[in-house]
C-alpha cells in the first residue's frame, strides 16, 4: 500500500514540477494622474490587462479615476511564460456627443516595466506613470497584434451612455 501511494505521489509531481518553470508572475501598484484640458478626469475607467500575444488580452482589474482625476490600482496574475501588463485608458476627452451616446477611438497604452513588476503576488514595487494631458498626445505602446499593421486587427473604438 506504501508503494502505490508513493508511486501516486510522484505521478501527481511530475507533471506539476515541470509546468512551474513556464509559469510567469507578478504583481505590482500603479499611479498616475489624468487631465482633459487642465481638468482632472474624474470617474473615468482605468483597466490593467495582461497582455496575450496570440489571444485576447486578459483584464486583471479595473477602475475608476478619484475626483482629482488620479487613480492607484494594486493587481497581480501569471501567464505562460511572460507575464506583461499594461494599464489602458479609453480617451474620451474632447469626444462628440450623440443621441447614443459618446464614443471614442483614442486610447491610453502605457506598459508596466518588467522591473517594476514584483516576481510574486505581493507587490513590492510601484510605478508611477505620472501626469497625462489627454487632450494631447497620449502614450500607447502597441505589442502583439496591435503592432501588426498599425493595429488594424484590433477595436480600438469605445463607447458609453451618459
Amino acid at each position: 500500500m506504501d508503494t502505490m501511494k508513493q508511486f501516486l505521489l510522484f505521478a501527481l509531481l511530475i507533471p506539476t514540477s515541470f509546468s512551474f518553470p513556464f509559469i510567469a508572475e507578478g504583481a505590482f501598484h500603479v499611479s498616475g494622474s489624468l487631465s482633459c484640458h487642465g481638468r482632472p478626469y474624474s470617474k473615468m475607467p482605468v483597466y490593467i490587462y495582461e497582455k496575450n500575444f496570440l489571444f485576447e488580452d486578459k483584464l486583471l482589474k479595473s477602475a475608476k479615476t478619484n475626483d482629482d482625476g488620479s487613480f492607484y490600482i494594486q493587481s497581480s496574475g501569471e501567464d505562460l511564460l511572460s507575464f506583461n501588463p499594461y494599464v489602458y485608458v479609453p480617451n474620451y476627452c474632447g469626444a462628440v456627443r450623440s443621441p447614443d451616446g459618446i464614443c471614442t477611438v483614442k486610447a491610453m497604452m502605457v506598459r508596466i516595466p518588467e522591473e517594476n513588476i514584483s516576481p510574486t503576488h505581493i507587490p513590492i514595487i510601484s510605478y508611477r506613470i505620472g501626469d497625462i494631458e489627454l487632450s494631447e498626445k497620449v502614450p500607447y505602446e502597441e505589442m502583439g497584434f496591435g503592432s501588426i499593421l498599425g493595429g488594424v486587427l484590433l477595436k480600438n473604438e469605445h463607447c458609453m451612455q451618459y
